[in-house]
């Protein structure tokens, strides 16, 4: 049987590999071997697309390598993350978290509903408080209309990421 195609939107790859360094020193094939693990199997980077991620990320000064033995004794090229690249890092999970808010909102939304940009405060609005207090903003079904676990609301601070900044997207018949 065929497995499905998993495309990734641009620039995904450059944050997962940015996560993945976050956790410590790794080389190109330790990389490709968690995602590949984190992912359940989903995701698997091929060498053609890790190594000129790691090479555009370098470039950037984001992450910095250094060759040093591995452990099996053969010399690698371990990467890390640079004071930039943990910024960086996060910037790019913010970002995400509101791309994804906004995409898993549109999945229980209801037909002939649309999305715009609020830009101003909507402080007497449920998520307005619940992004206040710290908590994720999510629509109460979105977890259901795609049978996801509810993310736990101390998640993003265990992970040291931001939440609810920048502009707020509300989405018609939601918010």
């Amino acid at each position: 049987m065929k497995s499905p195609k998993t495309d990734l939107l641009q620039g995904t790859l450059d944050l997962l590999i940015l996560r993945t360094l976050a956790s410590g020193d790794m080389h190109g094939w330790g990389i490709s071997q968690r995602l590949q693990q984190v992912s359940r199997d989903v995701l698997q980077v091929t060498q053609g697309s890790l190594y000129p991620a790691l090479y555009r990320l370098e470039q950037r000064g984001w992450i910095e390598s250094s060759w040093r033995d591995s452990e099996h004794n053969r010399r690698a090229k371990y990467y890390r993350l640079t004071k930039s690249g943990r910024k960086q890092l996060a910037e790019e999970t913010a970002t995400w978290e509101r791309i994804t808010t906004a995409s898993l909102a549109s999945f229980s939304m209801p037909s002939g509903g649309s999305a715009r940009i609020m830009t101003g405060p909507l402080r007497s609005h449920p998520t307005a408080q619940a992004c206040a207090a710290g908590t994720p903003p999510r629509h109460p079904n979105a977890a259901a209309a795609l049978g996801t676990p509810p993310r736990h609301p101390n998640a993003a601070a265990a992970l040291g990421t931001p939440r609810c900044r920048g502009p707020r997207i509300a989405v018609d018949g939601l918010l």
